[in-house]
């Protein structure tokens, strides 16, 4: 399963380090990429991951979570 993150915040590499950090570290989930211009961030879940978890990731970090496909 494949989902895209679009977040507002991220102004530099550091900041799409520490999101992609996060989202690694949940369980179920087996890639990420962050792409920093895009304010988008991609990810393989190996389960099904409710997107309330990964937008209290996001936010915890001081992020804006604008939508999730997929």
């Amino acid at each position: 399963m494949k989902k895209e993150i679009f977040l507002e915040g991220m102004h530099c590499k550091h900041c799409a380090q520490k999101v992609k950090e996060t989202l690694e570290n949940i369980a179920g989930i087996a890639k990420v990429k962050v792409d920093l211009n895009k304010q988008k961030a991609t990810i393989k879940c190996l389960e099904s991951i409710d997107n309330k978890i990964l937008t209290e990731q996001i936010v915890a970090l001081g992020y804006n979570v604008i939508s999730i496909e997929g």
